[in-house]
């Protein structure tokens, strides 16, 4: 794995933007998230943007009914098994045989992600030190998609085991996309789990913590063979431990709505910092549009000091909590106005830029 030591308290964005001009938004990411630079999703674009469909293509057995408007696999069709028996072959292909031509197969085409194809010419000419790709997680997609019964695939021990491998591959695709335009960059893959926050609610009491654990670690046990740094996004509250107690490298919280809650993880947090793993605070609000609005640098910054004093007080070690952070919005920027969603990737930089100068 490469390293991440010179990250300390720099700025990047999460996932996605509301343009709806893919060169605008690279160009606009170019300039805000230029030493960690994030491709852009565009859900405004394309509905095929939108981070559950756009990771879809290539999936098993998948299947569009238009007349119910969902994806679901149909696990009692020849044409399902006949899928999987492909992809399960195209699957060891690819990580036992290192058949990477086959990748392709995976691939988040221009149907799907508008800005990956102008993006990776820009950053072949910006070549950062650290790019950031993104995945949805295994959780939130297992429980996304469903069979023909309408019942989530995560339920599944067969159909769990392939989502995490075919996010694996989504993911491995980008790594090697990365690799062919900035081979001396530090790759970061966030695997974006929103539904995490639904852990221990009525929807998930059967839901197994290890089970959660082991489906992130399947996947970035993927991320880490080839080289990149996994990151683990999650804009509500949840079990931080979870992310902890998994094998992912960084940790990205929304610290605005939700800083108190890391401080219940004391022990866990301690020690995910000690195995060299990082925090990434989603300080800046991109969710309600008011609090976009009301966002500054002065409020935001407190935000960072207290929690950070708050964490030292339970015995955590401030230099190590400062070297291994980094900043970051609390969430995707899809939903709000392209105004409000440049103002908070500006805030994040701005925030970072003087919490660098500051202790670093």
């Amino acid at each position: 794995m490469k390293t991440i030591q010179q990250i300390s308290l720099l700025s990047t964005g999460i996932g996605s933007l509301p343009h709806k001009d893919a060169s605008e938004a690279v160009k606009f990411l170019a300039k805000t998230c230029a030493h960690i630079f994030v491709w852009p999703q565009l859900p405004c674009v394309s509905r095929s943007e939108d981070m559950f469909i756009q990771y879809s293509k290539g999936f098993p057995g998948l299947i569009y009914d238009s007349e119910e408007d969902r994806y679901f696999v149909d696990t009692n069709s020849d044409e399902y098994f006949e899928a999987l028996e492909e992809f399960l072959m195209d699957y060891e292909s690819i990580i036992e045989c290192e058949e990477f031509s086959l990748l392709d197969k995976y691939a988040l085409t221009p149907e799907y992600s508008c800005a990956f194809a102008p993006w990776l010419n820009v950053a072949k000419d910006l070549n950062p030190p650290f790019i950031k790709g993104q995945v949805t997680g295994p959780f939130t997609y297992a429980t996304t998609l469903t069979d023909q019964d309408k019942k989530c695939v995560y339920y599944d021990e067969t159909l769990k085991e392939i989502v995490e491998k075919f996010l694996g591959l989504k993911a491995l695709w980008q790594i090697k996309e990365f690799e062919k335009v900035c081979p001396e960059s530090t790759y970061i893959i966030s695997l974006d789990e929103p539904t995490i926050s639904q852990y221990g609610s009525s929807a998930f009491l059967t839901v197994q913590k290890k089970d959660i654990i082991n489906s992130l670690n399947a996947v970035a046990e993927i991320i880490h063979r080839y080289g990149a740094v996994s990151f683990t996004h999650c804009c509500g509250n949840t079990d931080w431990s979870i992310i902890t107690s998994s094998n992912v490298r960084m940790l990205n919280f929304d610290a605005y709505n939700f800083a108190d809650s890391i401080l219940l993880y004391p022990e866990d947090i301690k020690q995910y910092l000690n195995n060299n793993c990082y925090i990434a605070w989603g300080l800046i609000p991109t969710l309600d549009p008011k609090q976009v609005e009301e966002a500054n640098l002065e409020k935001v910054v407190d935000i960072f000091e207290k929690t950070v004093q708050q964490l030292v007080e339970k015995g955590l070690n401030k230099d190590k909590i400062l070297k291994q952070s980094i900043i970051t919005p609390s969430c995707g920027t899809g939903s709000i106005s392209v105004e409000l969603a440049e103002k908070a990737i500006k805030l994040s930089r701005d925030v970072a830029d003087f919490l660098r100068s500051k202790y670093i």
